[in-house]
């Protein structure tokens, strides 16, 4: 990748172009820990955002440190699922915690399913992903749950917000989207918790990709 590009076509013949541009298109969110790719959009955004504006796509680079394909009015754009958003806001809440830098930004699974199921509240929790009249066992009821989670984490891996380690969930960056719903509030964390305690009825929040 070099320096500087002179064309959109120096931009196109660059080798990271096609992975990067199927991933972004695919609703990627790209981060700092994407290194390449995320210093390739970067050096390349001027051209890459024009040639996005062609085909109905805001290349949004956010205060956060990552960027995306956001739709414009009239693009088709598919949601997120119940799950996915449950599990990303409750991600995003860990990531408000101060204590989790100390951590390297990393969580366990069960750590991520006892927030759910404080915050959210297990009944809830269970309706939400709909799981909550599949039995009466309180064991599998568990099983269930890890199942559900465990889906959404994959689908939130495939779209940049996660990385999932053998023993630990990585929080990135691109999971501060899902804090926009509450920014500005006093304070952000109390805010995104109370939204995870109303808990979505349908899916708010949009997956970005054709």
């Amino acid at each position: 990748m070099s320096g500087v590009y002179a064309s959109l076509e120096a931009v196109i013949e660059d080798r990271l172009f096609p992975t990067v541009d199927v991933r972004l298109r695919e609703g990627c969110h790209l981060c700092g820990e994407d290194r390449e790719a995320f210093a390739f959009v970067t050096t390349a955004y001027p051209f890459l955002e024009r040639l996005y504006e062609r085909y109905g796509y805001d290349l949004v680079r956010a205060e956060a440190g990552y960027v995306f394909l956001k739709p414009n009015a009239g693009v088709r754009q598919s949601k997120l699922s119940a799950a996915c958003m449950l599990v990303g806001q409750a991600l995003a809440s860990l990531l408000l915690d101060p204590a989790i830098f100390a951590l390297d930004r990393r969580v366990s699974r069960g750590r991520l399913i006892d927030t759910l199921q404080q915050v959210v509240g297990e009944e809830r929790l269970l309706k939400a992903l709909k799981l909550a009249k599949r039995s009466r066992n309180a064991s599998v009821e568990a099983q269930n749950l890890r199942r559900e989670v465990d889906a959404a984490l994959r689908v939130l891996e495939q779209l940049g917000f996660v990385r999932q380690l053998d023993d630990s969930i990585e929080l990135r960056a691109p999971l501060y989207r899902f804090v926009e719903a509450v920014k500005g509030a006093g304070d952000e964390r109390a805010a995104l918790d109370d939204l995870l305690a109303g808990g979505p009825d349908e899916p708010e929040a949009d997956e970005e990709g054709e």
